[in-house]
């Protein structure tokens, strides 16, 4: 009898490691998103290389073999919305301090067209934004100030250029998802980069 209290009391604590072990794996494949402070010297070097507004951002931890991040700048235009620029399919699932970007070089022409950047482990894409408004003025801001846990299917608002046709305008709150997306629909434009953390046979 005594065998058998021994037994059964070792296999619970042995269960319990084994549930332990997969909390802390569950724990290590969580995906954080945190702003980048930059260095004197980064700050210098960026100065050079031309581009109007930019925001760095640091990702950590692993990215399960079923799961992938989709990047994507929606764009909001007088009360509309449509998906833009997109970026996805990493190769790299372990990632420590990895560097993304979101950048903004806006040429105040008869087009006021700019370009956009968006920087991840995998590389960097570009494109090219014509704007359907005569731009008077513009802000560039980060939505993120602490590290945000990406979960699936609810996308991050990184970071957005807001532009207005008017003399005078507000910056976004600080409200988040739904919200903050509600205050971008009132805006003459606004151009920003959101994650997601999605299923890959869903896209």
């Amino acid at each position: 009898m005594r065998k058998r209290l021994l037994l059964l009391f070792n296999f619970c604590i042995v269960s319990i490691l084994l549930l332990s072990a997969c909390g802390d794996t569950q724990t290590n494949s969580t995906l954080t998103i945190s702003p980048h402070k930059l260095s004197e010297e980064e700050k210098t070097l960026i100065n050079k290389t031309g581009v109007t507004d930019i925001h760095y951002f640091t990702l950590n931890g692993n990215l399960p073999k079923e799961k992938d991040l989709l990047f994507e700048i929606e764009t909001f235009e007088n009360g509309k919305s449509k998906s833009g620029m997109k970026s996805s399919g990493f190769l790299n699932s372990n990632f420590n301090d990895s560097i993304l970007s979101f950048g903004i070089n806006f040429k105040q022409n008869d087009r006021n067209t700019m370009d956009l950047m968006i920087g991840t482990p995998s590389g960097l894409a570009t494109q090219t934004y014509e704007p359907n408004i005569d731009i008077q003025g513009h802000s560039f801001q980060s939505f993120i100030h602490e590290n945000k846990t990406l979960k699936l299917n609810q996308p991050v608002y990184l970071a957005g250029f807001i532009g207005t046709k008017s003399n005078s305008m507000k910056t976004l709150s600080a409200a988040e998802g739904d919200l903050l997306r509600d205050e971008m629909l009132k805006k003459d434009l606004a151009l920003v980069l959101k994650v997601t953390l999605v299923n890959k046979e869903n896209h």
